[in-house]
């Protein structure tokens, strides 16, 4: 039989060792792009299907045709003796890879095969067989090479990166080229000799779970539900002798001693990597522990090899956040694991450069989407000279920035005295050439948000700005969080969830504490040039029934509830926001419930729902979003260009006759003023801090009352308050 195995590209000479391993003869093999053929029996074929770490598919081949064109295809199809391989009343489906022509899709392809399969077993048979995409019992497979069109049975019966059980919600390093890492690597000897393997970014451990499965013979055929009865080339008997004498091969190397641990930031990775270690059997064998990668110690032992896939900069403006990352990466390797062989997968050749350690060798490999290069770099076993990381030292260009940052300490640092307030802006677009925006948190942590280029002279910048505010603050290596901000497009764009876990801190404001999450989510939690309207608004509660919308994690709400409010309602579509919400109120003894409501919910369906019940609030507090995309979970998108004044028509019918709304907006060129059954004031004046008089991002503050309420109320009692 002729036999085709496949691989991600750039590991097939991989693919090519370990099949001329799994044959233990002389055999000839060829590679070309992406596959190994050679010729074999079909006992030889399971032992492939079964043994193989790095093969993507095994495919016996039917047919060899020199055309790449789906209708000559077609025709040619239709000759092939197809009732030797199916039954009609076997479901079967058919897969494409390869190059397409030009103009040709690899849907018609997987098409007109179907339609001559069909045609075949039909004319043969009088039946004609269903199509199952989604679970065949026979899957067919064509393969498009340069010069011709190979048809196949799929005997893996479909990807064979599948090893089964792993957790839903899983990294897009599929099994089959952790492998192929491995490998390379030079893993299997390394485990030999006794040395470790430690992944500071484990993620959902696909690849600590197949390095303990390589060097102890478990082998993907033993983690698969192995079904193959649909094929009529199927030999069970003999399968399942392949099958048991792989077992046996791995009863005897069960116990073999094997070193192998991760960690990830993540508590939900960390657990997905625990689960998929469990079903694998290998707990003994593989530690899974919850750390952030700036505070990793490599293992006790010998120096071993270490492993990282660090985040590649998918997003526009990443790359320039994670350049800090790569070259922390690079001084935590050099410092900490001294004689260690590192290997660095990487998908962004700019990010890894900027680990600044030399690589003395380079791989190219690509499985489906994923394209990315695989860096080995030795790290030598002498401590570099220096106490400091390189990159904390700024050039001498950044004087200007430090200058100014000094300057603003020295200027908001009798107010911040004076008010209590322990998180401020520090920085904002000051100096043309340096476009950022600086925020501090309890002066234990900095946030710097860049809004320009993060290619050569940008990056450049960027790099200095985080040296400048760690030395005038006196920050740690971690303590400062790089954001790079694009323009919003209205933006068709919301705050994105980011895939970095969660940092908490606790900062207090007004006697008050929040919690703000530094590294996970694109905003922090706590808007910090809102600061005096949460005040303002928790003035106003005092006796009062209040609603908060678009709620975010709940800060107007926990000033409500401090001020007196009688009960409080949050609504908000985010459950994640409205649990952030649930713990401010609980950390400011505030317990969530039939007083304190939050509810999960879009704004217009819950106002809408209100009004029909005849609900009213004496104070409500909106805080719309310039854009939010509702549509993924089947609500609809909101722009406050557009839908402002819907807005304000929606929630009118719910404030009390005597209310307030009190409303910040964030987006340029938008006011309420022309809202009908509204009297409205301009706020900002008196809500805006001193921290933000330059900003250039702030929000607008106003009050509105019910027109037949006249306009003074609400202006004379802020005005009282705050004096």
């Amino acid at each position: 039989m002729r036999w085709l195995s496949t691989a991600a590209y750039g590991a097939e000479s991989v693919l090519e060792r370990e099949v001329r391993a799994l044959l233990a003869r002389e055999a000839e093999v060829r590679v070309e792009r992406g596959l190994v053929a050679f010729d074999g029996t079909l006992e030889e074929g399971y032992r492939i299907r079964v043994e193989s770490f790095v093969a993507s598919r095994l495919l016996a081949l039917v047919a060899e045709f020199h055309t790449k064109d789906s209708a000559a295809l077609r025709d040619a199809a239709r000759e092939v003796r197809w009732e030797e391989h199916l039954d009609p009343d076997e479901t079967f489906a058919v897969d494409v890879a390869g190059r397409m022509p030009d103009g040709e899709d690899a849907r018609l392809f997987a098409l007109r095969v179907k339609d001559a399969v069909a045609d075949r077993l039909r004319a043969r048979t009088g039946r004609r067989p269903d199509v199952d995409r989604r679970n065949p019992r026979v899957r067919l497979h064509v393969r498009v090479l340069d010069d011709c069109s190979l048809l196949c049975v799929d005997v893996g019966g479909g990807p064979l990166h599948r090893r089964g059980g792993r957790p839903a919600a899983a990294a897009p390093l599929r099994e089959t080229l952790a492998a192929a890492l491995l490998h390379l690597m030079e893993w299997p000897a390394r485990a030999e000799g006794g040395r470790p393997l430690f992944d500071p970014m484990c993620g959902s451990g696909t690849l600590l779970v197949e390095a303990a499965a390589m060097v102890r013979r478990l082998v993907p055929g033993l983690r698969r539900d192995e079904r193959l009865d649909g094929w009529k080339g199927h030999d069970q008997v003999l399968f399942r002798d392949v099958l048991e004498r792989a077992r046996e091969r791995w009863r005897v190397h069960a116990r073999v001693p094997v070193r192998v641990a991760g960690t990830d930031a993540s508590s939900d990775a960390v657990r997905r990597a625990r689960q998929l270690v469990a079903q694998a059997g290998l707990e003994d064998a593989v530690q899974i522990a919850q750390a952030r990668f700036d505070d990793v110690e490599p293992p006790q032992g010998p120096p071993g090899v270490l492993f990282v896939n660090p985040p590649w900069g998918e997003r526009l403006g990443e790359v320039g956040e994670l350049g800090a990352l790569y070259a922390r990466l690079g001084d935590v390797l050099r410092r900490r694991f001294l004689g260690w062989d590192a290997f660095v997968l990487a998908g962004n050749p700019a990010l890894a450069r900027r680990i600044g350690l030399r690589v003395r060798r380079r791989w190219s490999l690509q499985d489906g989407p994923v394209a990315a290069r695989l860096l080995h770099v030795p790290i030598d076993p002498e401590p570099p000279r220096g106490a400091a990381p390189r990159w904390r030292a700024p050039s001498e260009r950044a004087a200007m920035l430090r200058d100014r940052l000094r300057r603003n300490l020295r200027r908001l640092g009798p107010w911040l005295r004076r008010e209590g307030i322990t998180s401020y802006r520090l920085y904002d677009h000051d100096i043309p050439e340096y476009h950022l925006s600086v925020d501090v948190y309890e002066g234990r942590h900095a946030r710097v948000d860049f809004h320009g280029p993060t290619d050569g002279e940008g990056a450049r910048r960027l790099e200095d700005a985080v040296a400048v505010v760690r030395d005038v603050m006196g920050l740690g290596e971690t303590d400062v969080t790089v954001r790079v901000r694009r323009r919003r497009d209205a933006a068709r764009e919301p705050y994105p969830r980011r895939p970095e876990a969660p940092r908490w801190l606790q900062v207090r404001e007004a006697g008050l504490r929040f919690l703000v999450d530094v590294d996970g989510h694109l905003d922090t939690g706590l808007f910090l040039d809102e600061r005096r309207l949460r005040a303002f608004v928790g003035r106003l509660a005092r006796g009062a029934r209040f609603l908060n919308l678009f709620a975010y994690t709940g800060a107007v709400t926990v000033y409500a509830a401090a001020g007196g409010a009688l009960e409080t309602t949050s609504v908000d579509r985010s459950a994640s926001y409205l649990r952030w919400a649930a713990r401010n109120l609980r950390l400011n003894g505030f317990e969530p419930g039939p007083r304190h409501r939050l509810v999960r919910s879009d704004v217009e369906p819950f106002l809408r729902e209100a009004a029909r019940r005849g609900v009213r609030w004496d104070l409500v507090h909106a805080g719309p979003p310039a854009y939010s995309d509702a549509s993924r979970d089947g609500g609809e998108d909101f722009d406050l260009r557009r839908d402002l004044r819907r807005l304000l028509e929606a929630i009118g019918p719910c404030v009390a006759p005597s209310g307030r709304l009190v409303l910040s907006i964030v987006a340029r060129g938008v006011a309420p003023f022309d809202a009908p059954g509204w009297n409205v004031s301009e706020i900002t004046s008196q809500t805006r801090s001193r921290d933000f008089e330059r900003a250039r991002s702030a929000h607008r503050a106003f009050l509105l009352l019910p027109a037949a309420a006249g306009t003074t109320r609400g202006v004379d009692a802020h005005r009282r308050s705050t004096s």
